[in-house]
C-alpha cells in the first residue's frame, strides 16, 4: 500500500513539474514572440521616419511651383528659382551662418580678410581675400588677383591663373556635411547641374545662383546682398542686391545662399 502511495505522490510531483516546464516554455515562447514583434515595429517606425517626409522631407510634391515661392525641403526653407517639368531649382532661404562658414574656410569671423558683416544667423564672406596669405582664395600679392573660379583644378591653381573662392569652399563643404541633403542624394532626388562660373563649365549637385536666375527679380529681397556663381571678368564678380545684379570688386563681402535642383515626386 505504501508503495502505491509513493508511486502516486511521485507521479503527482512529476506531473506538476511537467506542467511547470510547459508553462515556462509557453512564457518564454511568448516573450520571444513579443520581442520579435516589438523589433519589427521599431524597424517599421525607423523606416517610416527615414522615408516619410513628415520626419525628413526628401520628397518634393509633384506640382507647378512659382518663382519666389517658399518651400520646405530636407529640413531647410528654400525659395524657388525656377520651375521645370520634372524638377525645381531651389535657393536656400538664408545665408550660411558664421559657424558654417568658419568650419569650411578655417578662419574666424573676426578676421576681416575673410569676412564682412555677421549678424544673427547670417554671415557675409568675401569672394577673395583682401591681403596676401600664401595665395589663398584668389589672392596672389599686392593688388594682383587670380581669376575667381568655382572649382579650379590643381594645375589651374598652381599656374596662378585661377583661384578657388570663399563662397565655393563654404557652399560645397556645407552641402557635403548636410545629412538630409546627402540622404536626398543617395535617394536620387537631386539633379546634377551643369553651369558656368564665367571661365569654364562645372557639374555639381550644389552651386550658387546664376545672374540670369535673379536679374531684375525683386522677390529675393531678403538676406541680400548675396554671391552669384558666375564672375563678371578676371577682376570683377557679380552679386545680387536690391533687385539688381551688380559688378563689384573681388574682395566684396556678401551672403552665401546655396542652390540645389530637386526631382519632383
Amino acid at each position: 500500500m505504501n508503495k502505491k502511495k509513493g508511486f502516486i505522490a511521485t507521479s503527482v510531483i512529476y506531473a506538476f513539474f511537467l506542467m511547470f516546464l510547459m508553462m515556462m516554455v509557453i512564457i518564454l515562447a511568448q516573450s520571444v514572440n513579443n520581442r520579435i514583434l516589438v523589433n519589427a515595429i521599431k524597424d517599421d517606425v525607423r523606416d517610416s521616419m527615414e522615408e516619410n517626409d513628415s520626419f525628413v522631407n526628401v520628397i518634393l510634391e509633384n506640382r507647378t511651383y512659382t518663382t519666389g515661392e517658399i518651400v520646405t525641403y530636407a529640413s531647410e526653407t528654400w525659395q524657388v528659382l525656377q520651375n521645370k517639368s520634372s524638377s525645381v531649382v531651389l535657393m536656400l532661404n538664408r545665408g550660411l551662418s558664421q559657424t558654417e562658414i568658419e568650419t569650411y574656410i578655417r578662419a574666424y569671423a573676426t578676421d576681416s580678410m575673410y569676412f564682412g558683416t555677421c549678424s544673427g544667423a547670417n554671415c557675409q564672406v568675401r569672394e577673395c581675400l583682401t591681403s596676401d596669405t600664401s595665395g589663398e582664395y584668389c589672392y596672389i600679392s599686392g593688388s594682383l588677383y587670380r581669376r575667381p573660379m568655382w572649382n579650379p583644378t590643381v594645375s589651374e591653381i598652381q599656374d596662378q591663373n585661377y583661384g578657388q573662392t570663399l563662397p565655393s569652399v563654404s557652399t560645397r563643404g556645407w552641402f557635403s556635411a548636410h545629412q538630409y541633403l546627402q540622404r536626398a542624394l543617395e535617394a536620387n532626388k537631386l539633379v546634377q547641374m551643369t553651369f558656368s562660373d564665367g571661365f569654364k563649365n562645372n557639374t555639381s549637385y550644389v552651386r550658387l545662383p546664376l545672374s540670369t536666375e535673379v536679374s531684375g527679380n525683386r522677390v529675393f529681397a531678403t538676406t541680400t546682398p548675396f554671391h552669384l556663381v558666375n564672375a563678371a571678368s578676371a577682376n570683377r564678380i557679380n552679386i545680387y542686391s536690391d533687385g539688381t545684379v551688380s559688378q563689384v570688386t573681388l574682395s566684396t563681402a556678401a551672403y552665401v545662399r546655396p542652390v540645389i535642383e530637386v526631382v519632383k515626386g
